[in-house]
């Protein structure tokens, strides 16, 4: 089955163990080596590769001045220190009682940060304010920022961002809920409003963590990367949300539990 036949079997039993592995980079695009950039296949399946791993800490991913982007954020790779930080926190954990410990997991913006520097490549520092998000990489040529009111649709790879809170969209379902990914605490994780991109978070979380994400998200700016300086040589934008998170995942014949595992640095 897959998750492309959702939308039918919305009431569909969703606590089955799931993976939150998606498949390696190496293998977005068929270009040949000497054609490949990044591009918006890979900048979502590098947004879901901390998905369920690491936990979610307010500053993580900022330095200790909070005034820029720290180490972690402008890292290639997971940090093996959020891993061990997970394996030891995740059972109760309460991001609460983690302000501020900044090595050990990444807050919104941080997130965004890490994914912008593992995917683009000027390999400089992205991490600033969540309501600042839009502007800053409009501001570097990258796209397109929308306010709120302005915006039809909501696209695959679009950043949504208000002040307190950023978010990387998968998609918009037909019913107008919206699937996602984010660090929000307990962590990093796939999320969606009331609706269809609800019941598919379900299906691709594996730790307990309830996906509902409030119905505010629908509310936020946006910032679009442009085909320049993102291409979408798999015609992410094109596809409905269902095909797009079967198209993220190795197989799409396969259900999300039997999707292989990324390889990691």
């Amino acid at each position: 089955m897959t998750i492309s036949t959702l939308s039918d079997s919305a009431n569909k039993e969703s606590s089955h163990s799931t993976s939150s592995q998606v498949s390696s980079q190496s293998e977005t695009t068929s270009q040949t080596p000497e054609e490949q950039k990044p591009t918006l296949t890979d900048f979502l399946r590098t947004a879901l590769r901390p998905k369920d791993q690491v936990l979610y800490v307010w500053g993580g991913g900022w330095n200790e001045e909070d005034t820029a982007g720290g180490v972690e954020a402008n890292t290639l790779g997971m940090v093996p220190g959020w891993k061990t930080f997970y394996e030891e926190n995740v059972e109760g954990y309460n991001a609460d009682d983690h302000d501020y410990e900044i090595h050990n997991g990444l807050d919104c913006s941080g997130y965004l940060g890490w994914v912008l520097y593992n995917t683009l490549e000027d390999k400089r520092d992205y991490v600033v304010k969540s309501d600042q998000s839009d502007e800053f990489l409009s501001g570097l040529g990258l796209g397109q920022r929308r306010e709120a009111k302005e915006i039809t649709e909501i696209l695959p790879g679009d950043i949504m961002s208000e002040e307190g809170h950023v978010y990387i969209a998968l998609g918009q379902f037909e019913d107008g809920s919206i699937l996602m990914v984010h660090s929000s605490p307990p962590g990093v994780r796939m999320s969606g409003t009331e609706g269809i991109a609800y019941e598919t978070a379900l299906l691709y979380q594996n730790n307990g963590w309830d996906p509902l994400a409030d119905a505010s998200f629908l509310d936020y700016d946006q910032f679009r990367f442009s085909e320049e300086a993102l291409p979408d040589p798999d015609h992410l934008r094109e596809m409905t949300t269902a095909e797009v998170v079967d198209f993220l995942y190795d197989d799409p014949s396969m259900t999300p539990s039997e999707s292989s595992s990324l390889s990691h640095e």
